[in-house]
């Protein structure tokens, strides 16, 4: 009887640590169930947050008024906004996307340059060049990208903007055309002041400096010569009996007479001394 009652005792206790088992693991379940949910529900958190930075981004990129891109390494086009889809005059961003960046340039030198610069640099800021629209039509853009890499430093693409500089560059063309045509107004007023000038102090018959210009200078001259203490001489001459020369020969055998005796006197005075017609057959040697 004793040990009837000592196997219920036993068979009592089994059961009740069994149902202590199976508490603790329900409520470890339990546990387990709401940490799960908690995790789904940060996920949906996240996914949601994601989303809306998605769709800020997406709204941003299309909607502001800069051409933007992206693309791959190599050039492929993986995205464009309507700015530059407008700006390059595609129709629509599938056949832009259906390009290569190489494709818009009008000068294949200026993309090799671009590349170089991306490969060394990762970044390229105000980059200029002249590229080609969908219709083919040449303007000028300038460029600023830079390469986005993953967690690894991995280059995964490029973006970057474009920014119309056509009338910018026409209008500095036009500036700079203008300047020469300066330069060159101002080098041909140039040469015709000093075309005035020695028209103004020179005898245009024999091109030696004429009386205005002898009486402008002749003072200076002495006074420099009486300042330095050394002489100054005068020689004045004329053609004997010229009337002659022009009533019998004609006036243009009377100029060559005044251009013939003119080179002889420039052929025998010295580089500092000066000769110049008075008036007439009237000449004059400061020496």
């Amino acid at each position: 009887m004793v040990r009837g009652v000592g196997m219920a005792n036993l068979e009592m206790r089994d059961n009740d640590k069994t149902k202590r088992q199976l508490i603790e693991e329900l409520e470890c379940l339990r546990d387990r169930v709401a940490e799960h949910k908690r995790i789904e529900a940060a996920h949906d958190l996240i996914d949601l947050a994601l989303r809306e930075s998605e769709a800020r981004y997406r709204g941003l990129f299309d909607n502001v008024p800069v051409a933007l891109y992206r693309t791959t390494t190599t050039g492929q086009f993986l995205d464009a906004n309507p700015a530059m889809i407008r700006m390059m005059g595609y129709p629509d961003r599938t056949i832009l996307i259906s390009t290569n960046a190489a494709e818009l340039y009008a000068n294949a030198d200026d993309r090799s340059r671009w590349q170089a610069l991306m490969e060394q640099d990762e970044t390229v800021k105000d980059f200029e060049f002249q590229a080609r629209r969908y219709d083919g039509a040449p303007i000028w853009v300038k460029n600023t990208a830079r390469a986005i890499k993953d967690g690894a430093g991995r280059v995964l693409c490029y973006e970057g903007s474009l920014e119309d500089i056509t009338f910018r560059k026409q209008a500095q063309e036009a500036l700079a055309q203008a300047n020469e045509g300066l330069k060159a107004r101002l080098t041909e007023i140039g040469i015709l002041q000093e075309q005035l000038r020695e028209r103004a102090i020179r005898d245009p018959l024999t091109n030696l400096f004429n009386r205005r210009n002898l009486e402008e200078t002749l003072d200076q001259e002495l006074a420099k010569a009486d300042r330095k203490a050394y002489p100054v001489s005068l020689i004045m001459m004329d053609i004997d009996h010229f009337k002659c020369i022009n009533d019998t020969y004609g006036h243009k055998a009377g100029d060559q007479a005044l251009q013939s005796l003119a080179d002889f006197i420039r052929s025998r005075i010295r580089s500092s001394d000066t000769a110049c017609r008075f008036g007439g057959d009237e000449f004059v040697i400061v020496m």
